[in-house]
């Protein structure tokens, strides 16, 4: 399967920010749920939805390719019945 394009990695980065973001706004002892309920962490969620269905898109484009390589085309045909 082809690696992860330019947007992913841009969004990958932006997730990054986004949860450092959270992070930075609690007590480093902060347990899931104050994570949670922090008002950036709907920005959260948000990056990550979309870094989510642009991965899911890249990878089934690459299946979709793949798939249509594998089809012999008329080149290969032989002839014979």
């Amino acid at each position: 399967m082809a690696g992860r394009d330019g947007a992913a990695a841009d969004l990958m980065r932006e997730l990054g920010a986004a949860y450092d973001a959270v992070a930075e706004g609690l007590p480093p002892d902060a347990d899931d749920q104050a994570h949670l309920d922090a008002a950036a962490w709907q920005d959260v969620l948000t990056v990550a939805g979309v870094l989510a269905r642009e991965m899911v898109v890249n990878d089934l484009l690459a299946l979709y390719q793949d798939a249509l390589r594998a089809i012999p085309g008329p080149e290969s045909d032989t002839g014979q019945a």
